[in-house]
């Protein structure tokens, strides 16, 4: 059941280099007094499919990501304007994530009152004992009023908005998926424009490439193992190159191409909404 938008917090996700965990986060001031959500926004596969963490993890590499909160000083309920007390991300907060990512905050008991600019942070070096999947993260949180009588618990991102998500796909130590906006290019000898993501049918891409040849292209999944393997010639300029993907589980795979010894890799979600 959809439930009612609050306007609660403020997340703003940044990939960065890994911090020291004696240190505390650093809150961006640039986004204090903005209004509500989640930004970048959730992903979700009708409303909002390019959002979400589009960064992937590897095994036994430093990870960090952190999270921006700015705090309202009330929420909307059914019931009308709520003044607020404060939002706290509970102990174990950070769930359904990879063994070896822990989580700090500032203020470092993770109380974020309300008017004020804090932040969490994601961080550590994910352990060879995960399984190479993609996590379905989530924050755990408890949200009070100012009189104490309301007092709500619940999880972001689902809380704001169903059907979100915000996923974060682990990849095998070395990996070379394990690269920031999910891109992966070895070259400038060509370009991949990938025109439907998600996809539930039919995935299509732009391949502009100099001169002419063969292009090589296959989807692999998260377990690196190849489910669709094609070639095909092109031209210079544009080429336009079609796939078939109702077969394949929803899910996070990754676009390989190969033109005349270049590489490019993409990472492409396909999902059950058509």
């Amino acid at each position: 059941m959809k439930k009612v938008f609050f306007t609660l917090i403020i997340i703003v996700l940044y990939f960065g280099t890994g911090i020291g965990q004696d240190e505390l986060c650093t809150p961006d001031s640039s986004y204090a007094g903005k209004s509500s959500n989640l930004y970048p926004e959730a992903f979700h596969p009708r409303t909002n499919p390019d959002g979400g963490i589009l960064d992937t993890a590897c095994i036994n590499h430093d990870y960090s990501y952190v999270f921006t909160a700015v705090v309202p000083d009330s929420f909307e309920t059914e019931f009308g304007n709520v003044k607020l007390d404060s939002i706290v991300v509970e102990e174990n907060g950070v769930i359904f994530g990879p063994n070896g990512l822990n989580y700090k905050c500032n203020p470092p008991n993770c109380n974020f009152v309300s008017g004020t600019l804090g932040c969490i942070e994601l961080y550590g070096k994910p352990a060879p004992d995960n399984e190479i999947k993609v996590y379905d993260l989530q924050i755990k949180v408890k949200i009070t009023a100012l009189d104490g009588i309301v007092v709500i618990n619940d999880t972001l991102p689902q809380y704001i908005t169903d059907s979100a998500h915000y996923f974060l796909p682990l990849m095998a130590e070395n990996s070379p998926y394990c690269q920031s906006l999910g891109v992966y290019e070895l070259n400038k000898g060509y370009t991949i424009n990938i025109l439907t993501n998600p996809v539930a049918d039919i995935l299509s891409f732009e391949a502009n490439v100099f001169g002419y040849g063969e292009l090589n292209y296959s989807l692999t999944d998260m377990q690196g193992r190849k489910v669709v393997n094609n070639v095909r010639s092109v031209r210079d300029g544009y080429n336009l190159v079609k796939m078939d993907v109702t077969s394949l589980v929803p899910g996070i795979y990754f676009l390989n191409s190969k033109f005349k010894g270049n590489r490019i890799i993409k990472k492409v979600i396909i999902s059950d909404y058509k």
